[in-house]
């Protein structure tokens, strides 16, 4: 039971983290589809380059340790099944 609820909560936390990851890069081609060089050039300076650096920045502070912990935890479980 308890190997089974780590796997479900580690499956969302990465399944999260894709999404996440993957609506960030969707909204940035559809913010700059459509625009003019010049307003992409712009639009891209202005607003898609620090939404990716405050994304990078969550990414790294909310989502890295919750990885380190899954793969902490799947290699502690191998060492003890093997």
């Amino acid at each position: 039971m308890k190997e089974n609820s780590a796997t479900i909560v580690a499956g969302g936390i990465l399944l999260l983290f894709g999404v996440f990851v993957t609506l960030l890069v969707c909204y940035s081609f559809h913010t700059i589809q459509g625009l003019k060089a010049a307003e992409a050039k712009q639009e891209v300076s202005e607003a898609v380059i620090p939404l990716i650096g405050a994304v990078g920045n969550f990414c790294t502070s909310v989502f890295a340790p919750l990885l380190a912990f899954i793969l902490g935890y799947y290699f502690s479980e191998k060492k003890k099944q093997g």
